[in-house]
């Protein structure tokens, strides 16, 4: 093809100079003739961390009692600079909303603690601060009628990409709750 004879646009290298300055980062190459070129990008720590324990209009709450998939979903949605606050169990999770309610309440149903994901969903939906909070069930294959006769917004199947995970809660989210990524991964 000809990008292949001629090289490729900049468009990547400008879409990435973008997400990355919008996040606080810094990002940058180095190159030696007949040796190549390194790419890098920085982002700082602090940042992240405000991001993940920021609260305001656009902050989900995820509920996972896995402390390895829990970490995937934060760091997918900060990604996004989406503020992220996580709690393992129902217990936990319930307590935090209905003191700030979130934007969005991603829920796994398998929680520990003396509260499932149905316990604390029903409980969600009874509480007037968390009633209109939207709900998205996340959890093995067979229970989307379920979720969604509770009051779920959206049922994602475990294992579930980084994209579709995204695109469901940022279609839950306000507009404006982030700013704009692009990815054209399949799986982030």
């Amino acid at each position: 093809s000809d990008i292949r004879r001629i090289g490729g646009t900049g468009l990547g290298l400008a879409l990435c100079k973008e997400i990355v300055e919008a996040h606080g980062g810094e990002i940058g190459f180095e190159s030696a003739e007949n040796e190549g070129s390194t790419f890098w990008m920085e982002l700082a720590a602090a940042a992240r961390e405000h991001i993940q324990a920021g609260s305001g209009p656009g902050r989900v709450l995820v509920l996972e009692d896995d402390p390895v998939v829990a970490e995937l979903l934060a760091e997918w949605l900060a990604a996004e600079g989406i503020a992220v606050e996580t709690a393992a169990s129902g217990e936990a999770g319930l307590a935090r909303a209905t003191e700030d309610a979130p934007a969005a309440i991603c829920l796994d149903v398998g929680l520990s603690g003396r509260l499932d994901g149905w316990q604390v969903l029903a409980k969600l939906k009874e509480h007037p601060a968390t009633a209109g909070v939207p709900v998205i069930v996340c959890s093995g294959g067979g229970a989307a009628e379920q979720a969604l006769a509770l009051g779920a917004a959206d049922f994602l199947t475990k294992p579930f990409s980084g994209d579709q995970f995204r695109v469901a809660v940022r279609r839950l989210l306000p507009s404006g709750s982030g700013p704009p990524v692009a990815d054209d991964g399949p799986d982030v």
